[in-house]
């Protein structure tokens, strides 16, 4: 959420949604709006428009390739930089499942 590539892309979303009426900062605050909760009623026109205006928004600006290229290249770096303590992680929780299965396989 950080990453100036998520932020930038949140503000162009969050603008095409003003330009479409709706005034939100980031598409969790759209999904969050707590005016959308469910109802016997079913969904309003209001979350209806905001839906689709959603989708449009975040179609055209590939909002979701952004965020999930900046999720990768953060991820990959975090793995990267702590290898040796995730391989230590590793064998520890393998080490483990070892165990519990021999305690399984007794009768």
């Amino acid at each position: 959420m950080e990453d100036p590539l998520v932020k930038a892309v949140f503000a162009r979303w969050s603008a095409c949604m003003k330009a479409k009426g709706f005034t939100y900062p980031a598409p969790m605050a759209a999904n969050d709006d707590p005016r959308f909760r469910p109802t016997p009623e079913g969904a309003s026109r209001t979350e209806i428009a905001t839906a689709l205006a959603d989708i449009d928004c975040r179609a055209t600006h590939r909002v979701a390739e952004v965020w999930h290229a900046a999720e990768t290249r953060i991820q990959r770096a975090s793995i990267a930089r702590d290898a040796t303590a995730l391989a230590a992680d590793r064998r520890a929780l393998d080490g483990s499942l070892r165990k519990a299965a021999d305690v399984l396989a007794r009768p």
